[in-house]
């Protein structure tokens, strides 16, 4: 047992360790250079061909980690197997049987950890190091153009909804007069220099009926973390547009809300009329 795990280890724990690596980018994180680069060179961290549903990189697991938990799940699984009928291992052909009915056991008990387990706080963070942040989100967005079609003050209300699953998720942010998509998305974690930190770069699509202060655009949002568990969002974003603005975000529920609520819909811009 003590030389399949030495194997197992040696094998598999370099190829994780390089498809961790995949967007390896400045610790600081991201900036709309490294988003605009992944999308070209990555094309394989979009899924299907929904811009708002795509998968994070994740540079930041654990493979040891998973590794060992992986063996452990199998040995304990190995035993469990050997149990019902009373099997011994005679031999190699008799551990290979016992080891072949315990793999429905371990695929079993992976399938549980990816579809729900990882949001265990049990689990956080030795083995899953990146925090979910699925649910709602309330805030307001403040811009710092000074342009002419930037030049309100006043924080714009808006919620983001996150949608998480232990390979991907989708980010989508409404304010009463936009809504915008994630189409990639990662999360910049390292405990030894206190970083904490999700980025997502986005597709704004505004509403027609202010397209004449209000152009389709791409950006990029980075957040700091806050809090354990993860209660606010904080960080900025820039555009293509060259603007830019500052973002606050706190957790409102873990289910999905489709608009801004009526009362807090009206954008500081509402009152300029068309050119």
């Amino acid at each position: 047992m003590a030389v399949v795990s030495f194997v197992f280890l040696e094998l598999l724990l370099p190829t994780l360790q390089k498809r961790c690596r995949l967007c390896e980018t400045s610790t600081s994180g991201p900036t709309i250079t490294d988003f605009r680069r992944w999308k070209r060179a990555k094309p394989h961290a979009f899924v299907g061909t929904n811009p708002g549903r795509t998968r994070y990189l994740m540079k930041n697991l654990k493979p040891k980690s998973l590794i060992l938990s992986l063996f452990v799940v199998f040995v304990v699984s190995f035993i469990l197997a050997t149990l019902p009928g009373g099997a011994e291992i005679t031999d190699l052909w008799s551990a290979l049987g016992i080891a072949y009915k315990a793999i429905p056991i371990v695929v079993g008990v992976a399938t549980a950890f990816v579809v729900h387990g990882w949001r265990w706080r049990i689990f956080h963070p030795w083995l899953v190091p990146f925090p979910d942040l699925s649910g709602t989100w309330r805030g307001t967005i403040l811009s710092t153009g000074r342009g002419p079609n930037t030049a309100h003050t006043r924080p714009i209300p808006a919620i983001l909804t996150i949608k998480q699953s232990f390979v991907g998720l989708s980010c989508v942010m409404h304010t009463s007069e936009m809504s915008s998509r994630s189409f990639l998305a990662d999360f910049w974690l390292d405990g030894d220099k206190q970083i904490r930190r999700f980025g997502y770069s986005y597709t704004s699509t505004p509403l027609p009926s202010v397209d004449y202060r209000s152009k389709p655009h791409e950006g990029t949002m980075a957040f700091v973390i806050i809090g354990d568990p993860v209660n606010e969002l904080k960080g900025g974003y820039w555009t293509e547009q060259n603007t830019t603005g500052e973002v606050t975000l706190t957790f409102q529920q873990p289910g999905l809300v489709e608009k801004v609520p009526d009362n807090r819909r009206r954008h500081p811009s509402a009152n300029r009329r068309r050119a």
